[in-house]
């Protein structure tokens, strides 16, 4: 097994769950990657590729179809030279944009990606298509959503610290419908990705399980912490419109907007199931973030 991305996040976590005696670790930073890449063994191997540049405010569009797309399709045509069996490409839901409306996404809907970081991804999707159906390489695509779990960075990692403050919160009312899951479901996700033989040539959106409303998380986060959800309701539209005032519109979308998939392919095709439930892994992350801040403190 080839790894790369093991570092962040999610590779971080899948390294962990396979162990070092199964995986090569491949970083694909910089421009000397192939270099690095010679003395690896792909004959017949497994590829997951997990590196690339994650979706920031401000980064050039060009650095990010650079390192997630242009870098993953030539990663791809590289290993399959040299005998590689399948590639799993660890994608985004982003693919399919910000929202979804009046139904979950599938797999099967037209991409409609938001940002430099989405439409990346759908080209690279798109490209390693293209080699995978000229060469036979086995192509694994899985499009998750926000992930979670200790460790977590970025919108999450915001939230809880919003959370952890004593402050009411003025989301009783939003009953948006947002997907979610937690590292360990997605490295499970992976994982059956890489053996199971009806993924090749399949994508997969994959989630813990029924989505959950922005007042829902929120509430099951400072459970965790033990203390009442102190919500209030306040309408989305106005508070769309103060985090516009604001310059922080895009935030304000993503606790009021839903982004709801629907993950029945994978469940029924790899027969996969979440390995953690949603409210154990809330509590699981929220120990975490808890434990951290205490050691800083």
């Amino acid at each position: 097994m080839i790894v790369t991305g093991a570092s962040g996040f999610i590779g971080s976590g899948l390294v962990s769950k396979l162990g070092p005696s199964r995986t090569a670790i491949l970083s694909v930073r910089g421009a000397d990657w192939a270099a690095r890449a010679g003395g690896l063994r792909f004959e017949a191997a497994t590829l997951v590729h997990l590196g690339g540049r994650a979706h920031q405010a401000g980064v050039d569009a060009a650095a990010v179809h650079q390192d997630n797309c242009v870098k993953a399709l030539a990663l791809a045509e590289f290993a399959q030279s040299r005998g590689l069996k399948r590639f799993v490409f660890v994608s985004s839901v982003k693919v399919h944009g910000e929202t979804s409306r009046a139904r979950p996404l599938v797999e099967s809907d037209v991409p409609a990606p938001a940002d430099a970081y989405g439409r990346a991804k759908r080209d690279a999707e798109a490209g390693l298509a293209r080699i995978a159906g000229a060469t036979g390489l086995e192509l694994v695509v899985l499009r998750p959503p926000l992930v979670y779990g200790p460790g977590v960075r970025g919108n999450f990692l915001s939230l809880l610290q919003l959370a952890s403050r004593r402050w009411p919160l003025p989301f009783a009312s939003l009953g948006n419908r947002r997907s979610l899951v937690n590292r360990d479901n997605l490295v499970s996700a992976i994982e059956a990705c890489i053996t199971h033989p009806q993924a090749a040539g399949r994508t997969f959106l994959v989630a813990d399980g029924p989505p959950v409303s922005t007042a829902q998380l929120v509430t099951a986060i400072r459970a965790a912490m033990e203390r009442p959800a102190g919500l209030f309701a306040f309408p989305a539209t106005g508070l769309r419109a103060l985090s516009w005032l604001a310059g922080r519109a895009g935030e304000a979308r993503r606790l009021t907007d839903s982004l709801e998939i629907d993950d029945s392919l994978l469940r029924s095709t790899l027969d996969w199931q979440p390995a953690q439930g949603f409210e154990d892994a809330i509590g699981e992350t929220v120990r975490w973030f808890l434990s951290a801040r205490a050691a800083r403190a």
